[in-house]
């Protein structure tokens, strides 16, 4: 019996330390996780507590590359930020809206969809560990967690566990001084150089098979039509685009119809820039068959804005 309560306290003093140990090394990790000054992780803490902008913008890497902030700003007359985050889907900027809007209620929210969106892919589930750093910021952080896996609402509770994979991304971004996906370039993510030496013209969005059978995913479907109803309760403007693609994206396109059917169904302004004349094989515009660089996106947030003053959605002409 004396042997076991020795060996119990010891349990006790080791998990106690463990904890004392994990609690510690966190705070310093999150300490240095707050100092970040760029990246992908700047941008989620911005939107998750400090985005009061007039035109919010979100999506993956067409928004973060392709809408120029600071020049949309300028067009507008009126704040905006560039909440775009590379390699995200549906299922990020779902919880990432509500969370601003717990907080604020922006005139426009722009959301940029690829036309292949609507896809289940279960990468895009698996990139929900970029939260795991903000768990316990609010519900709808902890419910992103929880499709992660069964295991990662428990491991959350380590703070280890949420920086773990942080540490070296973390470092880089608390001393490189950069502009691109930075407050001083309001979130904007310009891209350098063109394809027209390389010609990579291989475009992987529109090289999908409009015939083949196709999985939408139905969280996706879910998570878009109640961030549209969302949205018009609270009468915050909503406007669904998608970017140039080099190659363009074939008409009959499944999930772009797809995309399209939702959307008019639900009464939402989509402007579909994906077979545009002005961007389809221009190679001078895009870094790469599917992003545009600086002088093309500088183009395209032109048209955006000139569109959003014509359609007046932000309440009349600007001046």
């Amino acid at each position: 019996m004396k042997e076991l309560t020795i060996f119990l306290k010891r349990i006790f003093w080791l998990a106690l330390i463990l904890i004392v140990v994990d609690v510690l090394l966190g705070q310093a990790i999150k300490y240095l996780f707050n100092k970040q000054k760029s990246g992908k992780y700047f941008i989620t803490s911005y939107a998750l507590s400090k985005a009061k902008e007039d035109v919010l913008i979100f999506g993956d890497s067409h928004a973060a590359e392709h809408f120029d902030a600071h020049l949309m700003q300028d067009s507008l007359k009126t704040s905006v930020f560039n909440l775009g985050v590379a390699g995200q889907s549906l299922v990020f900027y779902y919880p990432l809206i509500k969370s601003v809007l717990s907080y604020h209620k922006p005139k426009l929210v722009i959301l940029n969809l690829d036309a292949t969106e609507l896809v289940y892919n279960v990468a895009d589930y698996q990139k929900m560990s970029i939260f795991l750093p903000y768990y316990g910021e609010n519900k709808f952080v902890d419910s992103s967690i929880n499709l992660i896996g069964d295991k990662e609402k428990f491991l959350a509770l380590s703070s280890l566990f949420r920086y773990n994979s942080t540490i070296g991304y973390v470092l880089l971004n608390t001393s490189a001084k950069t502009y691109n996906k930075s407050y001083k370039s309001l979130g904007f993510d310009p891209q350098q150089g063109d394809i027209c030496k390389n010609k990579l013209v291989a475009d992987v969005d529109s090289k999908i098979n409009a015939k083949g059978k196709v999985k939408f995913d139905p969280l996706k479907l879910k998570y878009l039509v109640s961030l549209i109803q969302y949205l018009h309760a609270q009468n915050v403007q909503l406007v669904i685009t998608t970017t140039p693609l080099f190659n363009g994206m074939e008409d009959d396109n499944v999930y772009r119809l797809k995309l399209q059917g939702l959307l008019k169904a639900n009464g939402v302004q989509y402007w579909d820039y994906a077979n545009n004349t002005g961007f389809k094989g221009n190679c001078n515009l895009f870094s790469d068959p599917s992003h545009l660089n600086k002088t093309g996106a500088d183009l395209f947030t032109n048209m955006i804005s000139t569109q959003i003053i014509k359609s007046q959605i932000l309440g009349g002409p600007l001046k």
